[in-house]
């Protein structure tokens, strides 16, 4: 009897070391999320945006803006859409229909648009501001009898990352 009595205690002896051993080695998990509301980067167009040169019967303009960008990582400014409706001029002896917008006829930001692909991309960091500068905007027919005032709104188009 003694014999089985030593048998069996060293059977649970082993299972209670194994167990240990077992729970020793036991990975230990704890589960969490993260979150952050989608990103709505942002840019500000300055109060400096003018056409770089005096647009007169049978000339051409560009245009140079002020870009300030707010977000905390850098953007890339890759077009400027002129939205076609806002073009305006002055004095009232101006004939609108003798200017025309150069760009090409898109939907920008869902309005009609003369949009303006950069030849390359306007970086803006973090923070910064940095003038774009669009070749070719506007022109005025060579027929034109006055000296026009130019008005017309833009938005600026940008892209993040590569």
């Amino acid at each position: 009897m003694k014999y089985k009595k030593r048998t069996i205690a060293g059977v649970i002896a082993g299972t209670v070391l194994a167990g240990s051993a077992a729970f020793a080695a036991a990975l230990i998990f704890a589960d969490g999320s993260i979150s952050q509301a989608a990103a709505n980067p942002t840019l500000n167009v300055g109060t400096d945006a003018h056409l770089t040169n005096t647009l007169v019967p049978g000339g051409t303009s560009g245009a140079a803006v002020s870009v300030g960008n707010p977000n905390d990582f850098p953007v890339k400014v890759i077009k400027v859409g002129v939205k076609n409706a806002s073009l305006s001029v002055t004095p009232s002896t101006c004939n609108i229909n003798s200017l025309h917008l150069l760009g090409v006829a898109d939907v920008v930001n869902g309005v009609p648009s003369s949009v303006y692909t950069l030849a390359g991309p306007v970086e803006i960091p973090a923070g910064g501001v940095a003038t774009v500068n669009v070749p070719n905007v506007v022109s005025q027919d060579s027929s034109a009898t006055a000296f026009c005032g130019v008005h017309a709104d833009f938005t600026i188009v940008g892209a993040v990352g590569n």
